[in-house]
C-alpha cells in the first residue's frame, strides 16, 4: 500500500507542471494587451513600454514563464486587473464558497445516486427502476443552466419557497439558516447530472453483482435479503462506486460555473466568468490551476481509497 501511495504522489508534481505550462501559454493566445487593459484609455507609448518592462512582458516567453512559475510556486499569482489586489486575496474566499457548494452538491449526488441505484438494481424492471432509468437519462443529457432556470421558476418564483440568488441577504445577519436556504437550489442544480451518472453506474454494477454465485450462495444459506444486498453485493461494488463518486466530485468542483452564474453564488465559477469577460488573465490562470489541482488531489484520494478497499487496484 505504501508503494502504491508513493507512486501516485510522485506523479502529482509532473501533472501540475504540465497544467502550468498549458495554462500559461494558452493565456498568451487571448487577444489583447494586458498593459493596455491595466492603463486603460490614458495609455501612452511611454507608459505602455514602462509597464511592459515592469511586468516582464518585454522578455521572451520562456523567461516570462519561468518568472511566473517561480512566483506561483510560493503562492504568488500576481495582482488582479479587475480588483487591483493580490489574486490570492480574491481567490481564497471564493474558493471556500465553491467548496461549500461542491460538498453540499456531492452529498446530494452521492447519497441519492448510490441509494437510488441500489434500489433500482434490487427492484429491476419494476416501476421504480423504470422511473429511475428514464429520469437519469434525462438528467444526464440536460444542460445545467437549463436545470437551474427550471428550479428557479418552480421553487423561487412559483412556490416562493427558496431564494433565487446570492449567498445571504444584504442588511441581515449571516446565519446558518440563511446560507443553507440560499445553498439548496445551486447545490441541487450542480448535483443533478452527477447524481444521474452515479445512479446509472451503481445500478449496472449492482445488477451484475446480484447475479454472482456468492450472492446466490448467501441466499441459499438463508441470510436476510438486506444482508445479502448490503453485506455482499454492495460491499463488492463499493470500490468502483468510490471511484465513480471521486470522479464526480472533481467534476462538481470544476463545473460549478453554470450553477454559480445562474444563482449568483460568489464562488470561483462566477469569478472565472467575470474574469473572462474582463480579460483578467492573472485570475483566470489562478482559477484554472486551482481547479486542476483540486481535481488531481481528489483523484489521488479516490485512488488511495479504492486501493484500500480493493487490493487488486494496487497492481
Amino acid at each position: 500500500m505504501r508503494k502504491f501511495i508513493l507512486s501516485r504522489l510522485a506523479l502529482i508534481p509532473f501533472i501540475l507542471f504540465g497544467m502550468a505550462v498549458l495554462v500559461f501559454f494558452l493565456m498568451r493566445l487571448i487577444p489583447g494587451d494586458a498593459a493596455v487593459v491595466l492603463l486603460g484609455p490614458y495609455a501612452t507609448p511611454e507608459s505602455l513600454a514602462n509597464l511592459r518592462a515592469s511586468l516582464g512582458l518585454d522578455k521572451p516567453a520562456i523567461t516570462q514563464f519561468m518568472i511566473w512559475l517561480s512566483h506561483v510556486a510560493v503562492g504568488d499569482f500576481g495582482r488582479s486587473i479587475s480588483f487591483s489586489m493580490p489574486v490570492m486575496d480574491v481567490l481564497i474566499p471564493r474558493a471556500l464558497n465553491s467548496l461549500l457548494l461542491t460538498l453540499a452538491a456531492f452529498v446530494i449526488a452521492a447519497g441519492l445516486g448510490v441509494g437510488l441505484g441500489v434500489i433500482s438494481a434490487v427492484r429491476q424492471n419494476t416501476i421504480i427502476d423504470k422511473i429511475s432509468v428514464i429520469g437519469s437519462l434525462i438528467l444526464a443529457n440536460a444542460p445545467p443552466f437549463w436545470l437551474g432556470f427550471l428550479l428557479v421558476i418552480l421553487f423561487a418564483l412559483n412556490l416562493d419557497w427558496l431564494p433565487s440568488s446570492g449567498m445571504y441577504v444584504v442588511g441581515r445577519p449571516v446565519t446558518f439558516g440563511v446560507v443553507a436556504s440560499h445553498l439548496i437550489l445551486p447545490a441541487l442544480t450542480a448535483a443533478l447530472i452527477p447524481l444521474a451518472v452515479i445512479l446509472r453506474l451503481t445500478r449496472v454494477a449492482m445488477i451484475d453483482t446480484m447475479k454472482s454465485l456468492y450472492v446466490t450462495a448467501a441466499r441459499a444459506r438463508g441470510e436476510p435479503e438486506w444482508r445479502v444486498i448490503t453485506g455482499h453485493a454492495l460491499r463488492s461494488v463499493l470500490p468502483s462506486i468510490v471511484n465513480i463518486c471521486g470522479l464526480q466530485l472533481g467534476y462538481l468542483f470544476g463545473t460549478a460555473l453554470f450553477s454559480e452564474v445562474v444563482f449568483n453564488w460568489p464562488g470561483i465559477g462566477q469569478l472565472m466568468y467575470n474574469s473572462i469577460v474582463s480579460r483578467d488573465v492573472p485570475v483566470i490562470q489562478a482559477v484554472v490551476l486551482c481547479v486542476g489541482a483540486v481535481f488531481v488531489l481528489i483523484n489521488f484520494a479516490s485512488d488511495v481509497t479504492q486501493a484500500a478497499l480493493d487490493p487488486r487496484a494496487r497492481r
